[in-house]
């Protein structure tokens, strides 16, 4: 959001919620929980290696590991039209706040 052309605020209303492996541990060996990301649900699907014990899903918005940006890529802003869609289709025509 810009004030008067001059200023960018960025505002963040986020709440975190920390997880660890302890959480899930069964007979107190937590070393066979294995904390994995998904996008879109819940449970993991499809892990590499398919290790043993307990699998946990983490809501994560990205894939891991993350990749850097290329040449040309644009970073998402809430102001800024994007016309790509997103991964269920929808497109961000940009957000301008009233004046």
């Amino acid at each position: 959001m810009s004030k008067n052309d001059s200023e960018v605020r960025i505002c963040s209303y986020e709440i975190g919620v920390c997880v660890w492996p302890a959480l899930f541990e069964n007979d107190g060996d937590a070393k066979h929980v294995k904390l994995v990301p998904v996008f879109g649900g819940n449970m993991p699907s499809a892990v590499p290696n398919n290790p043993p014990g307990t699998l946990v899903g983490i809501r994560m918005p990205y894939d891991l590991p993350l990749a850097p940006y290329k040449k040309g890529d644009v970073p998402w802003c809430a102001t800024a039209s994007h016309t790509e869609p997103d991964w269920k289709g929808y497109v961000w025509r940009g957000y301008l706040p009233k004046s």
